[in-house]
């Protein structure tokens, strides 16, 4: 008779046979998501919240009473006029301190530094707005004690006509002296516009009728 041998059943373990330790582990790391979900997501972020830029002061480019003709000369390149120096002088009395000799559009460019407001109106007593006469530069103008002249000089002739080139950039450069040295005296042959102009200059006959006081007449 054959010997018959037993075989061990096959061990079934099922899901809710699992170890106690194993059980603790699972359930530690469920807390553990768990805990980190809710930190992660538990709010909205703050807002933080930011301050408005500040604002770009513009810098005034008007010069004071008394400018150099370098401050001048620096001013016109800034406003993005192409005026080319070529030398500069000082003065030879106590009138004029600095003479910048330069180039704009073809023509030459003159930059004079007088001493001071009332030496230039002094030097120059012509009228805002009156046309150049014989002998005269085509452009000159003036703005507190910076006289600017631009255009050829020729004694005892009428002053040479602008070309086209140079009518559209003189608008450009009264507006920058504007900006400069308002306000302007100007005298070119072709008009201009000017925003703000010094009051009218009293001639001759009037300034030695007005009474010293200013207050009127006195009476007879």
């Amino acid at each position: 008779m054959a010997e018959q041998t037993e075989v061990p059943a096959a061990r079934i373990v099922l899901p809710g046979a699992i170890k106690p330790v194993a059980a603790v582990l699972a359930v530690v790391v469920v807390i553990a998501v768990g805990v980190f979900m809710i930190t992660r997501g538990g709010g909205p972020a703050a807002a933080t919240a930011s301050a408005a830029p500040a604002p770009i002061a513009t810098p005034n480019p008007h010069l004071p009473g008394t400018a150099t003709a370098q401050q001048v000369f620096n001013g016109l390149g800034h406003a993005g006029l192409r005026v080319t120096a070529h030398t500069a002088s000082a003065g030879t009395d106590n009138t004029i301190v600095t003479k910048i000799f330069a180039t704009y559009l073809g023509w030459p460019l003159d930059v004079t530094q007088y001493s001071s407001t009332q030496a230039l109106t002094e030097a120059e007593t012509w009228t805002s707005g009156t046309p150049p006469e014989k002998g005269d530069p085509p452009v000159t103008i003036a703005g507190g004690n910076i006289l600017i002249i631009w255009g050829p000089i020729n004694e005892g002739r009428a002053p040479e006509s602008l070309d086209d080139r140079q009518i559209a950039g003189l608008q450009p450069l009264v507006s920058a002296l504007e900006a400069l040295l308002s306000p302007l005296r100007t005298r070119t042959t072709v008009p201009v516009t000017v925003i703000h102009t010094p009051p009218p200059m009293p001639t001759a006959s009037a300034a030695a009728s007005a009474p010293a006081s200013g207050k009127g007449s006195p009476a007879p």
